[in-house]
């Protein structure tokens, strides 16, 4: 079995404090919002590593997408070839479905450059908010480019707010 499989982690969960949440979705009502974590001892907001490339490809590739950039923040270092996408939170007019085939293709062009055999993990957290239903879910995946495409595939954003992938 291949080493990387054993690395895929895909969870939806309802986020419980959301006010944050309903706080960037009032600012932001149009694309997509990139957004600072706590750290682990949850005493800084830092911005993932990949946060600053992410965001330059999604505009030079994507002008039409309207981008809430975060505060100056400090930047997380990981010192490896793993892939660290920022939180996303994703406004009223922009699909899970889109955000998904963004990163999907920012990853190609990332790696088309690299050996077959660099095979990196790739992790990011996205946000939406369902203003109609009343819930906030988090969609969070760690694995590699192949499992991304087949979690593309198994997505249904009817289910989305049912945990469903």
């Amino acid at each position: 079995m291949d080493q990387i499989a054993h690395h895929l982690t895909t969870t939806v969960t309802d986020v419980s404090d959301a006010a944050a949440f309903h706080e960037v979705g009032e600012r932001v009502v149009s694309g997509l919002a990139f957004l600072p974590e706590p750290s682990s001892s949850g005493d800084v907001l830092y911005l993932k590593p990949d946060y600053g490339d992410f965001m330059k490809w999604v505009v030079t590739t994507h002008p039409e997408l309207k981008l809430a950039l975060p505060p100056h923040h400090p930047k997380l270092v990981l010192h490896s070839a793993d892939i660290w996408l920022p939180l996303m939170y994703i406004a009223r007019d922009t699909s899970m479905q889109v955000l998904l085939g963004l990163i999907t293709n920012y990853l190609y062009d990332r790696m088309k450059g690299g050996l077959k055999s660099d095979r990196p993990i790739i992790a990011f957290s996205i946000v939406y908010e369902d203003r109609m239903a009343q819930k906030t879910k988090r969609l969070d995946f760690k694995g590699a480019a192949e499992d991304l495409a087949k979690v593309m595939k198994k997505f249904d954003a009817n289910n989305f707010f049912d945990g469903s992938l």
